[in-house]
């Protein structure tokens, strides 16, 4: 009897260490998890800070800073060079959609129904697509008619499908300037998309590695996607923000979106 007893006490003992460990290592976890965040965090501000001294952070080139007890990995990338599903006039949504999509009839359907997802009215375009057509899915939804809240919403107007998705989706924003076209560049690097289903000249089947950001021109102070991934341990924390640069000291920075993960 005697011998039960001190073996259930040794049991309870030993399950009573394991869990004080758990918790423990749980506790250090958490620790590490908040400090991490603190110096991603911390990232983005030091990056803000030397956007108008270090040319190397507009190119973008990688930085990492120490800070405290973590280390963090920073880097910033030109969101104005990237279209506004929202503010683009329907020449650079059209441009942006024929660069990877070279089927000519699917690429119009398409621009159309961006267009009708976008604007604030049910009027069916051409080739687009209103309530009529969505209502039909399963689960039914209705057109936006109005401003996209997320690039990712961009996968509820018809004719997108995951491939189209993922090639448009570095190439589009719902924070940047209004985008325009140079007239310069447009003509002598995407006449032959826009013309028919030949890719760029020395491209062969790889039309979604148009370069956007040099054919499209934007104005108002530079917006930047900044990611810093802090590290504390073995425990990590990214924080992605876009923030409008405004060149005059007079006039704050704005973080227009911040995301934590």
């Amino acid at each position: 009897m005697v011998l039960w007893i001190v073996a259930a006490l040794v049991l309870l003992t030993t399950a009573t260490i394991s869990l004080a460990r758990g918790n423990t290592q749980w506790a250090t976890k958490m620790v590490e998890k908040s400090q991490a965040r603190a110096v991603a965090e911390g990232g983005v501000w030091l990056l803000i800070s030397e956007f108008e001294t270090n040319v190397a952070i507009k190119d973008g080139s990688a930085m990492t800073y120490q800070i405290g007890a973590g280390s963090v990995v920073a880097s910033a990338e030109r969101e104005s060079g990237r279209v506004d599903l929202n503010r683009a006039k329907p020449e650079v949504i059209a441009f942006l959609v024929e660069s990877v999509i070279v089927e000519r009839t699917e690429a119009r359907d398409l621009i159309d129904a961006i267009l009708d997802w976008r604007d604030r009215d049910d009027i069916k375009r051409e080739f687009g697509a209103e309530d009529a057509y969505y209502q039909q899915l399963y689960p039914p939804y209705r057109a936006k008619n109005g401003p996209f809240n997320a690039i990712a919403e961009l996968r509820l107007v018809r004719g997108v499908t995951e491939t189209v998705y993922q090639q448009l989706k570095p190439r589009i924003t719902v924070l940047a300037h209004s985008a325009t076209l140079d007239k310069n560049l447009r003509d002598k690097e995407g006449a032959s998309i826009r013309k028919n289903t030949q890719t760029l000249p020395g491209r062969t089947d790889e039309p979604d590695e148009v370069d956007l950001r040099r054919i499209f021109s934007t104005g108002g102070p530079p917006i930047y996607r900044v990611k810093c991934t802090g590290t504390v341990g073995e425990t990590t924390s990214t924080i992605t923000a876009v923030v409008e640069i405004n060149p005059n000291e007079k006039e704050p920075n704005r973080v227009l979106s911040w995301e934590e993960a």
